[in-house]
């Protein structure tokens, strides 16, 4: 059975484990995403019943371990938070799980991608989100454009939602993207204030359903408000050490201003959707 937190309006969950899963087998290749992540089925080295999981690989990607320790990063941290983050867990594979994949291209892939990985527990029976927000889900859509708006995550657009719909909310997924203040030099003209949103606003999917409308974000940042340096040290605890990278300290650091800043940052989102 996989850990799950169940937020609390007065005390911040705790920062959990992160299970370490193995690979067992290959049930196919999602589409969508530049990465075309893998539906694998993922068991504990004790043998538990294997579950659905949907596994990014390192050498997929252009930053390799550094996309990897971003997704488990933004996963924790909206956990935290809140958020409706699905379980998540790091995903072995050994270095001739290869071997037992008929198809060549697949085979390579999981060849340049030995040890560890990021997954995320498969949802079924997911629904995408509509262009328009349900009155019901105002709020939870207000959250979650401030949760993205803290983590600056830029692919989260309505043409790639990133997300989908349940009952109450949304469940958020794939923050591989988020971050980008982790390498300040690539930002041209310096790297923006943690509430200075309004660029990076525009493009979030929901920024057209909120601009104009009256939705609160007290209760996120007073939930930011508790987060202690003890939370980041925990979170960076969690990532393997070949995930471990410059990167890391730059996202606490700012992280760390935004949390030191609170009004400047509820005042920088009301800002954003005037």
């Amino acid at each position: 059975m996989l850990p799950t937190t169940t937020p609390s309006p007065n005390l911040l969950p705790p920062v959990l484990p992160v299970p370490i899963l193995d690979a067992v087998a290959i049930d196919g290749v999602k589409e969508h995403g530049k990465t075309r992540p893998l539906s694998m089925l993922c068991s504990s080295p004790g043998g538990d019943e294997p579950i659905m999981f949907v596994v990014k690989l390192y050498g997929d990607m252009d930053l390799a371990h550094c996309r990897l320790a971003r997704e488990l990063y933004g996963a924790l941290l909206g956990q935290i938070l809140g958020m409706n983050i699905p379980p998540i867990a790091i995903i072995n594979i050994s270095s001739d799980f290869y071997t037992s994949v008929r198809d060549q291209a697949l085979a390579s892939r999981l060849r340049n991608s030995p040890g560890y990985n990021f997954g995320s527990r498969l949802v079924e029976q997911a629904l995408m989100p509509p262009i328009s927000v349900p009155p019901s889900h105002l709020q939870a859509a207000a959250d979650t454009f401030a949760f993205d708006m803290l983590i600056r995550n830029v692919d989260r657009k309505p043409d790639k939602s990133n997300m989908f719909q349940s009952a109450t909310g949304y469940i958020l997924f794939d923050h591989e993207e988020a971050f980008p203040y982790a390498r300040p030099h690539m930002w041209l003209g310096g790297l923006p204030e943690p509430w200075d949103l309004k660029e990076t606003a525009q493009g979030h999917f929901f920024y057209k359903q909120l601009k104009g409308s009256n939705v609160q974000f007290d209760d996120f940042f007073a939930k930011l408000s508790l987060v202690s340096d003890d939370f980041w040290a925990t979170i960076e605890s969690r990532l393997p050490a070949e995930w471990q990278s410059d990167e890391i300290p730059n996202i606490r650091s700012y992280l760390q201003k935004a949390c030191n800043n609170i009004d400047k940052m509820k005042r920088g989102l009301q800002e954003a959707i005037v």
